[in-house]
């Protein structure tokens, strides 16, 4: 079963990947759309009363997991502790709250600025009315990074800019339902045209004799690599993450947004693979949703 779901999710990618590349019409511009992202940044970082977009902002109010993880809950109810949630089901809301706002500029360049990040990932079991509709997972991320705008040139691939930061991630329960890590990254931004691209290797550091997730790093991997591509309102995203495990422990993200009317954007995510959540880093989740985005990648 658990094969068939893995060899399903693998067609899958590789279909909306056949989608992505369909889907790409190349025109000029005059500058990168990874570019004009960091100059509306850089134009509205000190305006009062503003927070600027750190990663993507949506709720996806029905999202469909093929193989819902029930097993922390099981071993839970094992040891006679009632967690209030009495089945995941496999239909669930999901959505992202990101944010980040600069503390300090110019600190060794004309160019550089010191921020702090916030992003919250949520996922809300809002149709079970049998466990009252909890929260079954939040996952919070606060982050302290440094960035450095650039203007070189590798051929004719722009370098924009590079980060280094400090990200502690953790899902906010005791006990056995805890998970938590720390992590050193790096990121370095690139565009062409209407692309984008990111690459973020990070180290993790050690939480002292913190055990319930010692093997996080195996599943969750070492590095992340992200492709956009935004085109006549659309925009398409491909996260890869940890998929040069012989053992295919890795993490395939896609997601399309599109103009509705004004502002409103739709947006098509789907994911299979390993760390998902912080609860199932250990679970192999094959998941679509659809709803609205708030803010994009570019």
């Amino acid at each position: 079963m658990i094969q068939t779901a893995r060899m399903g999710g693998f067609f899958m990618f590789k279909f909306l990947l056949l989608v992505l590349l369909i889907s790409i019409s190349i025109s000029s511009r005059a500058q990168s759309v990874a570019a004009e992202r960091l100059n509306k940044e850089h134009f509205f970082r000190f305006n009062d009363f503003v927070l600027l977009t750190h990663k993507q902002n949506y709720l996806l109010p029905a999202t469909y997991n093929f193989n819902p993880n029930n097993e922390p809950y099981e071993t839970l109810r094992k040891r006679g502790i009632n967690t209030g949630l009495d089945r995941v089901m496999r239909i669930e809301a999901k959505f992202q709250l990101s944010f980040k706002f600069p503390i300090g500029t110019k600190l060794f360049t004309e160019n550089d600025s010191l921020w702090i990040g916030y992003t919250q990932l949520s996922f809300w079991q809002v149709y079970n009315q049998n466990s009252s509709r909890p929260f079954r997972e939040s996952n919070y991320e606060p982050e302290l990074f440094y960035m450095n705008r650039l203007d070189w040139k590798i051929g004719t691939i722009n370098f924009d800019a590079f980060t280094f930061g400090y990200v502690h991630q953790s899902n906010g329960q005791t006990e056995f339902l805890s998970r938590a890590w720390d992590r050193i990254y790096v990121i370095g931004i690139f565009s062409f045209d209407h692309f984008a691209l990111t690459l973020k290797p990070w180290v993790r550091i050690s939480e002292g004799k913190r055990r319930e997730n010692a093997d996080i790093q195996d599943y969750l991997g070492h590095f992340e690599m992200r492709l956009a591509y935004h085109n006549a309102g659309w925009t398409y995203s491909l996260m890869l993450r940890n998929v040069l495990k012989k053992d295919y422990k890795g993490y395939r993200e896609f997601s399309a947004s599109y103009p509705i009317r004004d502002n409103l954007k739709g947006f098509f995510q789907y994911v299979n693979g390993y760390g998902e959540s912080m609860l199932d880093y250990k679970a192999n989740v094959n998941r679509f949703g659809l709803g609205v985005i708030i803010s994009d990648l570019l």
